[in-house]
């Protein structure tokens, strides 16, 4: 439940990211993560890259 859980979140994370209207940190916390660290290891290890590459482009 718990990894279904981290995907469904971070599926999120990257959309709000693609959008581009919001900052890595506001994505973050707005996806239930409070250490921004943390938060950028688990997402390059789902999408192989990090959420600053992602949001740049």
């Amino acid at each position: 439940m718990h990894t279904m859980l981290q995907e469904y979140r971070l599926d999120i994370a990257k959309e709000l990211l693609v959008r581009g209207d919001l900052s890595v940190a506001e994505v973050a916390k707005r996806v239930g993560y409070s250490s921004l660290s943390h938060f950028g290891k688990i997402f390059h290890e789902r999408f192989g890259l990090l959420p600053r590459e992602l949001k740049r482009g």
